[in-house]
């Protein structure tokens, strides 16, 4: 491959130290990057002095900058680039990189810097988002617990960069290019998690900006800061799907410990507290826009009807600019103890024990993990979910964590299974209309959010001879068995692909449908169709990081199953099964759990048999 050209666009603080450690980059690997960086800064005479002395002193002071680090105020020095590296302020991005959209060179991606919300309409757009539309390239984003003081003195510092699953090769060629003996970023495929943990943990600086100003310590501050990163995370889980994984990330746990204890965000909150200044008179002193992101973030949450939701954030609004005293992020966290709970904050159960005896050392060591499978924070869309391996199905998964989304054909079953399961939200939707199914799906995710995780259990089946089947019949059964499969996941997954988010897909499929079986032609073709539908998927969403996989079970008993088939057939059945013991519900929804979980990762067009071994003799039924 050809070396990459670089170009770097802002010539402020961070973007300054962020060119310096590209440009040495570039430097030590000539077999990859173009030696020269050039450097696009708003003024002429900024660039003049960058060319001359080496020094940005406005904003990085005596810190020396490499000799292939090439300043210019002429934006058309972009055109061609391959890499991209995005540090314009907020305020200026539409105005800049509107006029490179279509001039990069082909392939070529960018990496922001940029921590800011864009609100419109009651809609927020991350900002990566954003610039990639703007530019027309795919864009990563770099985050992290970075004082660009201390990176300017070559103090080590580490980062995350976000990519979507497609952009892998653009963010290991910006991971390689800032990689430095003194600079560590890691690579982390939620682009819009690393986003927003950038843009949202400043809305926490300022909450722990306002107990400083009330001449509070470090306890007040790691109340609000915990209350505060804990909202955050369930924002960006609720409304946007994030991984809650990328939060243990630098660009989450580390930036924000960072931010709010000594970023320059907070020291502009406490400054508000303390004196009479306004709002943008501490910004032209600070050049720190952190209460633009609040005010939008608050925007965004009463277009959601979600403020209440969220109460040390909506303290710290309060605040900054409704007139309430800094006192108020302190009695938004103040609150009676909170008794053990039953369910996760966000949906899913978790089981409360009673307190059991210590256990000897060498035990302890083995205790079994709490989850098997962790689907944290994820939600998971389930039709079919009402009954049998559906409702098998969504009780595991809110037992991994996950939020449910529980899709029926009887708006009776589906109150039956929330008045069992709290949690789960419902959809009563006919499959088998399917143009409507699909709105209707569309509609949830806009509602609720992404779903990461989907699982097609909806299935029905009519048994008849060859000679008896009917268009009618064949019509109606791959109306459900076949085309949610397909279009259903066509609608979940270009949310994902759209919000360039990571997801896993399970279709409820069969053993019959890899064997000859009397009667069963419409229903085991359709199966079959399931399984190639699944591994096409596989193969056409992989590239987004989506994984597709059925699971192919025997037949399962349910309480209908056990109600249709007679005793002695059933003991037929099992006497073939070379486990010899038939399906349960439980059975099912734990292969659909593993094939969600990260820890089928590298699972993708398989075809999973959950039949104790029958599949491999070829019984027939």
């Amino acid at each position: 491959m050809a070396a990459r050209r670089v170009v770097v666009l802002g010539g402020g603080s961070f973007g300054s130290v962020v060119a310096r450690i590209a440009a040495e980059g570039a430097a030590a690997q000539p077999d990859k990057f173009c030696a020269t960086v050039d450097w696009w800064v708003r003024r002429q005479a900024q660039a003049d002095e960058i060319n001359a002395t080496h020094r940005n002193a406005t904003y990085v002071g005596a810190c020396a900058l490499p000799a292939n680090l090439v300043a210019t105020a002429d934006l058309r020095v972009a055109e061609g680039a391959d890499l991209v590296i995005v540090a314009v302020p907020h305020e200026y991005l539409d105005t800049v990189l509107s006029r490179l959209k279509g001039s990069l060179a082909a392939g070529a991606t960018a990496l922001s810097l940029v921590k800011g919300l864009h609100v419109e309409g009651g809609a927020l757009t991350p900002l990566t988002a954003r610039i990639a539309d703007l530019l027309g390239v795919e864009t990563a984003m770099l985050g992290g617990p970075n004082i660009y003081t201390e990176m300017a003195r070559d103090e080590f510092a580490e980062a995350t960069i976000g990519h979507a699953p497609s952009n892998l090769g653009g963010a290991r060629a910006f991971q390689d290019l800032l990689t430095t003996p003194t600079f560590r970023a890691d690579l982390c495929d939620d682009v819009v998690g690393v986003d927003l943990c950038g843009s949202l943990k400043n809305c926490v600086t300022l909450a722990c900006g306002f107990v400083t100003g009330l001449g509070l310590g470090m306890n007040a501050k790691a109340a609000a800061m915990r209350r505060g990163f804990g909202e955050v995370k369930r924002i960006c889980v609720r409304f946007f799907g994030v991984d809650v994984a990328t939060f243990d990330e630098a660009c989450g746990f580390g930036d924000m410990v960072l931010s709010c204890s000594v970023g320059r965000g907070q020291k502009l909150a406490a400054a508000f507290v303390t004196s009479d200044k306004s709002w943008p008179d501490l910004e032209a002193e600070s050049r720190v826009p952190d209460w633009r992101n609040l005010a939008a973030l608050h925007e965004f949450l009463v277009a959601q009807g979600a403020a209440a939701d969220y109460p040390v954030l909506a303290a710290a609004h309060a605040v900054a600019f409704e007139g309430a005293p800094a006192e108020a992020v302190l009695a938004a966290r103040s609150r009676a103890p909170k008794p053990p709970k039953a369910a996760g904050e966000d949906g899913g159960t978790v089981a409360v024990r009673s307190a059991a005896p210590p256990r000897p050392p060498l035990l302890a060591a083995f205790e079994p993990p709490a989850k098997a499978f962790d689907l944290a924070g994820g939600r998971a869309l389930v039709t079919g979910a009402s009954g049998g391996i559906g409702k098998a199905i969504v009780a595991q998964l809110l037992a991994a964590g996950a939020r449910v989304l529980a899709v029926d054909y009887g708006a009776e079953a589906l109150k039956a299974l929330k008045s069992e399961f709290p949690a789960v939200d419902t959809l009563a939707l006919d499959l088998s209309r399917t143009e409507a199914a699909m709105a209707a799906v569309e509609a949830a995710l806009e509602a609720g959010g992404p779903a990461r995780y989907v699982v097609h259990c909806a299935g029905i089946a009519k048994f008849e001879p060859v000679l008896d089947t009917s268009p009618a019949e064949f019509d109606r059964q791959y109306g459900v068995n076949v085309k949610p499969a397909i279009f259903v996941t066509q609608i979940v997954a270009g949310d994902l692909v759209a919000k360039g988010l990571s997801g896993s897909v399970v279709h409820v499929s069969s053993q019959s449908s890899t064997l000859a079986l009397e009667d069963h032609l419409v229903y085991s073709s359709s199966k079959a169709a399931v399984d190639h539908v699944a591994r096409i998927q596989a193969l056409e969403y992989g590239k987004h990081g989506i994984r597709v996989n059925t699971v192919n079970p025997t037949v399962v008993m349910t309480e209908l199953a056990k109600k249709q088939w007679p005793a002695d057939k059933l003991a037929a059945m099992k006497a073939t099964i070379p486990l010899r013991k038939l399906a349960e519900p439980d059975d099912v929804a734990n292969a659909v759990a593993f094939l969600l979980s990260d820890k089928a990762a590298m699972v993708s067009g398989t075809a999973l048999p959950v039949d104790g071994g029958r599949s491999m003799g070829g019984h027939g039924l």
